[in-house]
């Protein structure tokens, strides 16, 4: 089960903003930063399975929707 936490998040910047062809719909996209943490437990007994509770990564998103 993911346990992660996001502790920050930064650059938040919409790059582009379109019309999707034939329908119309709206899209950005959009990029940020964060600072986060990633740990997985075991479901049952919460015990760490893969990541380190104390390791903080920065990580770069792009986004669209």
């Amino acid at each position: 089960m993911p346990d992660g936490q996001i502790l920050d998040i930064r650059g938040v910047d919409i790059v582009s903003a379109r019309l999707l062809n034939q329908l119309d719909i709206p899209v950005f996209v959009v990029i940020f930063r964060t600072q986060e943490t990633h740990v997985y437990r075991d479901i049952k007994t919460h015990e760490i399975k893969a990541g380190v509770e104390d390791r903080i990564q920065q990580v770069r998103f792009t986004f669209d929707e």
